[in-house]
This record gives C-alpha cells, sequence and structure tokens, in this order.
C-alpha cells in the first residue's frame, strides 16, 4: 500500500509542478478531439472541441483510479467550467504539450515525451492493478458462494 501511495504522491507532485510552469501558457486545440467537460452544475460529459479552442492548464490530479487528469479551463466564455485530459490523449488534443513541456524544464521533447509516458504507464499500472483485485475479489466471493452449497448436506433436499 505504501508504494502505492508512493507513486501517487510522486504522480501528483509531477502533475502540480508542470501546472506551476505552464499556469500562463495558452494551448490551442487541434482537430475536433472529444474531451472530458465539466459544466456548472457539476456534470461531466464527453464532448467534441472546435479546432483553434484556447485554454489555460490550470491544474492535475490523480483521480479515484490512480489516473492522472490535467484540467484545462477555456480562455472564452463557455457553456462549460473546464475540461480534462488525461496524458493518454494530450497528443490528440494540444499536439504542442509535450513540446513546451520540454522547452520548459529544459529536458528536450524527447525526454517531456518519455516524462509523459511514465506517467502514462504508472497510471496503466495502478488500473491493472485495480482489475486485479477486483478479479480476486471477485473469486473470493464466488468460492464462499460455492463452498455454502457445496459443504452444506441440507442444500437441495426439498
Amino acid at each position: 500500500m505504501a508504494n502505492e501511495e508512493e507513486r501517487k504522491a510522486v504522480v501528483e507532485r509531477v502533475g502540480g509542478e508542470i501546472v506551476t510552469r505552464m499556469k500562463d501558457e495558452v494551448f490551442k486545440i487541434e482537430g475536433t478531439p472529444t474531451v472530458v467537460v465539466k459544466k456548472p452544475d457539476g456534470t461531466y460529459r464527453q464532448r467534441p472541441m472546435l479546432p483553434g479552442a484556447e485554454f489555460f492548464l490550470m491544474g492535475a490530479y490523480v483521480g479515484a483510479r490512480g489516473k492522472l487528469n490535467f484540467i484545462f479551463t477555456p480562455a472564452d466564455a463557455q457553456e462549460y467550467d473546464h475540461i480534462e485530459v488525461d496524458p493518454k490523449k494530450l497528443d490528440g488534443v494540444f499536439p504542442d504539450f509535450g513540446y513546451r513541456v520540454g522547452e520548459l524544464f529544459e529536458i528536450g521533447e524527447e525526454k517531456a515525451d518519455k516524462v509523459i509516458h511514465e506517467i502514462i504507464q504508472l497510471t496503466a499500472l495502478a488500473m491493472q492493478k485495480e482489475a486485479e483485485e477486483l478479479k480476486q475479489q471477485a473469486a473470493a466471493e464466488a468460492e464462499v458462494k460455492k463452498s455454502t452449497y457445496t459443504d452444506n448436506p441440507m442444500y437441495g433436499m426439498f
């Protein structure tokens, strides 16, 4: 459990540092990607974006499933509060994101892509671990049900 908490803390620190250094940057959407938008009433929806829409990076957090999400607010007033983008979709939404991370951290685009790729891998590992734990839990529950019926000599007698 400590490793999971340490991993989450590292991912949050990296995401926080990226946000701190890039909070004044303007990002333009390229293409028409579908992203998660948060509406003023607190609900979330998938919505296609318009090409050329401008956003500011405002935050990052590790969600309940251990996945890092970046929060971008629109530069112009919209009917939603913000959009959330996970690292897997960053290149499709904001293609120059990796380049800008590399430039601001003075590590180069290739290393920035490796950092983002590492965040993606950590996220995938967390999701895989969660799926495995759910599978083990379901198997344990199935075994309990099975033993309840097979160990009961009165089962099936009417």
